[in-house]
């Protein structure tokens, strides 16, 4: 279950209606200070190939479940797109807390202790940070459990037709992204059925947020990346090559320790590429969905390398006002590869894995 609806913090939330409960939650220590965790059931997939089926369309409205339909479910007839080893996803109030249960990954912490919105670092938009204690407790003999290190970013739109959320395990320092998914509503919070359903033409242009976490890979290391997004669509021929046109500007890091900016600190303009730019090189679909690849690159060669999944909604008048989705990228140092293109570095250049959301808003009046 992935149900969209709306929350609180930065905007609103992209699952399951906000229910006040009295559920207890757990004081441990992780990088925000408070306590989380997460009902997990499951093993520690981190499969990253996509659970999901080709995109569908009936009469523009999102599809029925139906017994050769994965990932529909009953409850909404929503969109749902599943990478990775994540599952369930189920988003609470308790206690004054939000919070997060993901199901399906090992060592994420337990069904007492969810994972709990990040109070250091104040979200994007309507984008927060959700992360689950470093350890748990046997409760019979008190004995110490570390876990992975769970974050998981999560967002939605202003209607809470559409969301995403990514799911990384810090602590395994060779696989920390867990898994990805979006989802586009049936409804939004108004009860409002969200169909891809183009009543304009021509071409539209809209601004977004993104959210993320980079990991340097073999260690610990970590930071939150916000950025903004310029989005546009030829509407005339969505179904052609190169119809769809993301820019990323502004890529700025900020310590998981603090919350705070890391710019000024030494080295930090080398460190990260400032501006991303990528086109679709595949058409939009039927439902509104998207996929493409790219490439940054520094001197005369490749440095970096990603993916973007996305998908869009239209309102009861035909516009095209909201979309989110998820870029997943793979980087290298841009210090010591520069160096190495020049001659001046021969050592194995370290290696950065970076993933999060977006929500696009066309700010219609």
């Amino acid at each position: 279950m992935f149900v969209a609806s709306c929350g609180g913090g930065a905007g609103t939330n992209p699952f399951d209606n906000a229910a006040d409960s009295n559920t207890a939650t757990t004081d441990e220590t992780s990088y925000n200070n408070i306590g989380t965790t997460d009902n997990t059931d499951g093993s520690g997939n981190s499969d990253t190939s996509e659970n999901t089926v080709t995109s569908i369309s009936f009469g523009g409205a999102t599809p029925p479940d139906g017994n050769s339909v994965v990932n529909v479910t009953p409850e909404n007839n929503s969109i749902i797109r599943t990478f990775g080893g994540a599952g369930d996803v189920h988003y609470a109030v308790e206690n004054r807390n939000e919070v997060l249960y993901i199901d399906n990954l090992g060592f994420d912490c337990t069904t007492s202790d969810p994972h709990t919105k990040v109070t250091n670092f104040g979200g994007f938009g309507t984008q927060d940070v959700y992360a689950a204690p470093f350890t748990v407790t046997d409760p019979q003999n008190s004995q110490s459990i570390p876990q992975n290190g769970s974050f998981a970013i999560a967002g939605t739109s202003t209607s809470g037709a559409i969301g995403y959320v990514v799911v990384h395990h810090v602590f395994k320092v060779t696989d920390t992204l867990k898994g990805y998914k979006y989802q586009r509503e049936q409804f939004d919070e108004n009860n409002v059925l969200v169909t891809f359903s183009p009543g304009e033409d021509g071409e539209i242009a809209r601004t977004g947020e993104y959210l993320g976490l980079r990991t340097k890979k073999g260690t610990t290391e970590g930071g939150y990346v916000i950025a903004e997004l310029f989005f546009q669509v030829d509407i005339q021929d969505p179904n052609v090559s190169r119809s769809t046109q993301f820019r990323m500007n502004n890529r700025t890091r900020y310590s998981m320790v603090t919350g705070l900016s890391l710019k000024g600190d030494p080295g930090y303009e080398l460190n990260h590429p400032d501006t991303i730019r990528f086109v679709v090189e595949s058409e939009m679909d039927l439902n509104g969905e998207f996929t493409t690849e790219f490439d940054t690159d520094l001197g005369e060669s490749t440095f970096e390398t990603g993916s973007v999944y996305g998908i869009l909604s239209t309102n009861a008048e035909g516009l095209i006002p909201e979309g989110a989705g998820v870029i997943t990228l793979t980087s290298q140092d841009p210090t010591q590869f520069m160096n190495s293109q020049n001659g001046t570095f021969d050592r194995e250049i370290d290696q950065y894995e970076e993933a999060g959301g977006f929500i696009l808003d066309r700010n219609l009046p």
